[in-house]
């Protein structure tokens, strides 16, 4: 996941938004999104797919690690990444 997303790789999520006169964004900040995008999904990868396909989700809820709102929070998240994904463009 860490070689498709962020700066020189091969999906873009920035690229289709542009500011409201036509002109893009700077290169820094679209090399912000393009990082974050890179490193939220990979983070939602290792901080809560991976433990939940490795633990007993039982005792990852009863513990409290992993709570109905963590899940609601979680649900956000991910949409938000596949509306970028959706409008990512190969490079």
């Amino acid at each position: 996941m860490l070689s498709v997303f962020g700066k020189d790789h091969p999906l873009a999520v920035s690229t289709n938004y542009k500011k409201r006169d036509g002109s893009d964004f700077s290169n820094s900040t679209k090399e912000n999104i393009e990082e974050g995008q890179k490193f939220l999904s990979s983070g939602i990868m290792r901080g809560v797919r991976n433990p939940l396909a490795h633990e007993e989700r039982v005792e990852l809820k009863e513990s409290g690690l992993f709570s109905e709102d963590d899940c609601l929070d979680m649900l956000s998240l991910l949409s938000h990444l596949f509306r970028r994904l959706d409008s990512a463009v190969k490079k």
